[in-house]
């Protein structure tokens, strides 16, 4: 079978040159932007596009793929859409391919709850069912004397390890404003605050045995009137949530801009509207789970 002859200086050459090009095409990726005048907008489309794939592209086949996102770019700019427009349809209400997807499907990510050490140990929490209350007293006998329990812990017993956690976001720096910052504790002490509180903790050989061990926790309270509405917590008399504050206000800020009152008078109608909003929560797949591993030769975590 007779195969023709190639010259491998003349496939060389060509490849260097598709390389440089393309490259050349990344480089006005990044110096476009930084031009003193305006480029039109069906160019910008062209260079952003064919210098994404020119820059990091390194097969024949991403030609094809410039060609066909100029394409769609020119005709985007006679349809008459906008950059923004533009971004839109290709982003917001799109089938996108996410990162993670592989592995989450093929059963391959890692969550805490597939990580397993030698000695490890399992911690389970006793939380408040009460919204308030007055902790008088916690009984967690039953609980450290349960098979495979390794210990059980209180705000008592914590000592000086028991700290308010860090304030994450401050207060912006505003005039008259009112601030008192009460950040979550490690366990209740005195008193609980709302259901699900964590009280009380327990380490144990395996998470079955640590959350057996929880139910033989025993808490004894007084009841306190709950605060469940904001209105109500505002309310003279209302009962305090955190008994060193004279009131349930975690922040109050004012801020002012222009005359309101002059506005409002000469407004020829003023509507006044009570809005609720709904809370929202970060809701992940697994909820903030931790493995610690200790080197005690390094005295490190």
């Amino acid at each position: 079978m007779n195969l023709p002859a190639i010259n491998h200086s003349d496939a060389r050459r060509s490849c260097g040159i598709l390389v440089h090009a393309k490259m050349l095409l990344g480089a006005v990726l990044v110096i476009a932007p930084l031009l003193p005048v305006t480029l039109p907008s069906w160019l910008t489309i062209v260079l952003v596009d064919a210098g994404v794939i020119g820059f990091f592209g390194n097969r024949l086949g991403d030609w094809v793929s410039i060609l066909a996102t100029t394409l769609a770019g020119t005709y985007a700019v006679v349809l008459g859409l906008t950059e923004t427009d533009r971004m839109a349809t290709r982003y917001f209400g799109q089938p996108i391919r996410r990162n993670e997807d592989a592995r989450l499907l093929t059963g391959q990510a890692l969550f805490t709850d597939d990580v397993h050490l030698p000695g490890m140990l399992h911690v389970a929490f006793y939380r408040s069912p009460y919204a308030h209350a007055r902790i008088k007293a916690i009984d967690t006998r039953r609980a450290a004397a349960m098979p495979g329990v390794a210990a059980v812990y209180t705000a008592a017993d914590l000592g000086e390890y028991w700290q308010p956690g860090p304030l994450l976001v401050p207060p912006p720096p505003v005039k008259d404003i009112v601030f008192n910052p009460r950040t979550q504790v490690p366990l209740a002490k005195g008193k609980v605050r709302f259901v699900g509180e964590p009280v009380a903790v327990v380490v144990a050989a395996s998470r079955y045995q640590a959350e057996d061990a929880v139910e033989q926790i025993l808490m004894d309270v007084e009841l306190l009137p709950a605060v469940v509405e904001l209105e109500q917590a505002l309310a003279p008399g209302a009962a305090l949530v955190h008994d060193d504050l004279d009131a349930n206000v975690n922040a109050h800020l004012i801020q002012r801009k222009g005359d309101y009152e002059q506005a409002a008078l000469r407004a020829d109608v003023v509507i006044r509207r009570k809005l609720h909003y709904d809370r929202g929560t970060a809701a992940a797949m697994e909820n903030r789970g931790i493995v610690v591993d200790w080197e005690d030769r390094k005295s490190v975590v």
